[in-house]
């Protein structure tokens, strides 16, 4: 997926931003640094930001859920809740927000589908 426009452009200056503070950090030592550390660097900072586009998405999808949900049971309307839970995605743990109902009914919770 490539990026356009203004998307490019932060994505750049966040890039060098990144580099900078790890240099002025001393977290790395540019002049003695191998491309295998580079690499690694690299990495790390992706699977970060990749949690946190993925935690942007979940919690803007949670946004625009409805507020009410009929229960899958006996179909009574129960009002949904945003609540925060822990995932293991493919780069590492992350914080979502959940979407979650309680029948009182039913005395159940549900998770409505996202």
């Amino acid at each position: 997926m490539n990026t356009t426009g203004k998307s490019t452009a932060l994505f750049e200056e966040l890039v060098q931003v990144l580099v900078e503070e790890r240099i002025a950090g001393g977290e790395i030592e540019i002049d003695s640094m191998r491309f295998a550390q580079m690499e690694l660097l690299g990495h790390g900072l992706g699977k970060e930001l990749s949690g946190r586009v993925q935690q942007a998405l979940v919690a803007r999808q949670a946004e625009q859920m409805p507020r009410v949900f009929g229960c899958p049971t006996c179909g009574r309307e129960c009002p949904a809740e945003t609540h925060s839970n822990t995932m293991e995605s493919l780069d590492g743990e992350i914080e979502l927000a959940e979407v979650r109902c309680h029948c009182r009914k039913c005395r159940r919770s549900f998770f409505p589908s996202t």
